[in-house]
């Protein structure tokens, strides 16, 4: 109702929302579903950053080089643990993506 008490047009519709099949990009994972700290990466991710900027504070405060033979591989062990945390990421995200495992079909 207006302030005129007459019916109009307001920003809510009740009703059915339309969606064209080809608008629907991903649905939402299932109540309840866990995604912890291990599956989606996270851990990865911080283990290895926070591994990185050990060695590296490190090897500043003994005056150690931070590049040298045997702290580059520490530092490459990190860097790879940075990586896979993001591909693990992106391997099990929060919702169901449509396309190779999901698709959907008018019926």
């Amino acid at each position: 109702m207006t302030m005129f008490g007459t019916y109009g047009e307001d920003t809510l519709k009740l009703g059915k929302m339309l969606l064209h099949i080809n608008e629907i990009k991903a649905f939402a994972k299932d109540r309840g579903h866990y995604n912890s700290v291990v599956t989606n990466g996270s851990a990865l991710q911080v283990g290895g950053a926070g591994y990185v900027l050990l060695n590296v504070i490190n090897s500043l405060i003994n005056n150690d080089p931070i590049l040298e033979q045997k702290n580059i591989t520490k530092l490459i062990g990190g860097a790879v643990a940075v990586v896979a945390g993001r591909l693990l990421r992106k391997a099990n995200p929060n919702y169901r993506p449509i396309g190779k495992r999901f698709s959907l079909e008018i019926l």
